[in-house]
């Protein structure tokens, strides 16, 4: 059984991304470069409960988002009603990246009209990550170049509303969540609790080398709340060799748990797995370091 062919247009279809329609079936979203010459779109295709197409969405796939320029880098999650929430990193403007997202009903409807401009700042953002705010909306988080000659990379933040609009700050612009002197990246985010959302990310404060891993909860209609301090984050992991790779998955009570690679004093490949468990008021309830989950020689990754 070779599976059921979703998108088979000409030239590359790739790096799919599902979510659940409400009803046994799915939305599977990709990136599609069946325009010759263009650097990429985004189309998607519903899959019925029983294995089928759906009739109604049009073959080989309903555009998404299809303009000039690359859109890449795309993540989604179910809008909590049958219908998806899709964010990309998207380069219609030319030169540097912004940060573009779309909401499709179960009908293939493009809710958000062209598309939601979550931030157009005329620097480059890149790796935008998201997850539903509970509420229709959504959450979302991404590496932000615009401090670049003062901060470094630093990490800004956006929550879009069932229609697509921005609730923080000026439309188009993000609000930061983290600006500190040298590099914050890799960040990943998930929906806490109805209106709020925990974001971990990969940190450089310390000397401008060595990774840390931080971590803040926040939550807000009209504006964003920092529901834990220190509110330039709260520190997952801080050691003198490299802590990276986290990933994290809700506790069911408002904290999360979270995991990620741990370079030993022997240096690579000797890579450990480390582990830890905040509560919902950012408390760590496995120990000062967290726990060892492997640290077998060699690498684990």
């Amino acid at each position: 059984n070779i599976g059921l062919p979703i998108g088979s247009a000409p030239s590359v279809q790739e790096a799919p991304v599902i979510t659940e329609d409400a009803d046994g079936g799915c939305i599977i979203a990709w990136r599609d470069q069946r325009h010759r010459g263009d650097a990429g779109d985004i189309y998607g295709m519903h899959v019925l409960s029983d294995g089928r197409i759906d009739p109604d969405w049009t073959e080989n796939g309903i555009v998404i988002v299809s303009v000039p320029g690359a859109q890449v880098n795309h993540e989604a999650v179910s809008d909590g009603d049958g219908g998806m929430i899709i964010s990309w990193k998207d380069g219609r403007l030319g030169g540097d990246f912004n940060v573009w997202a779309q909401r499709i009903s179960p009908q293939g409807e493009l809710l958000w009209g062209e598309g939601s401009q979550v931030c157009n700042h005329e620097a480059s953002q890149e790796t935008p990550r998201l997850c539903t705010d509970g509420n229709g909306g959504a959450f979302i988080v991404w590496v932000d170049n615009r401090n670049a000659n003062e901060s470094n990379q630093d990490i800004y933040i956006q929550r879009i509303s069932h229609n697509g609009e921005s609730h923080w700050g000026e439309p188009g612009e993000g609000i930061p969540l983290c600006t500190v002197e040298e590099e914050q990246t890799n960040p990943r985010i998930f929906n806490s609790e109805p209106g709020s959302a925990i974001v971990i990310w990969e940190d450089r404060r310390l000397d401008g080398a060595h990774v840390d891993i931080y971590a803040m909860r926040v939550s807000g209609e009209d504006d964003m709340f920092f529901e834990w301090e220190p509110e330039d984050g709260l520190a997952v992991i801080i050691d003198e060799f490299d802590q990276f790779q986290p990933g994290i998955c809700p506790d069911g009570n408002g904290g999360f748990k979270v995991v990620w690679q741990a370079e030993s004093e022997n240096g690579f490949p000797e890579i450990d797995i480390r582990a830890q468990w905040f509560n919902a008021e950012g408390e760590r309830l496995w120990g000062e370091n967290g726990v060892v989950v492997s640290d077998a020689p060699g690498l684990q990754s």
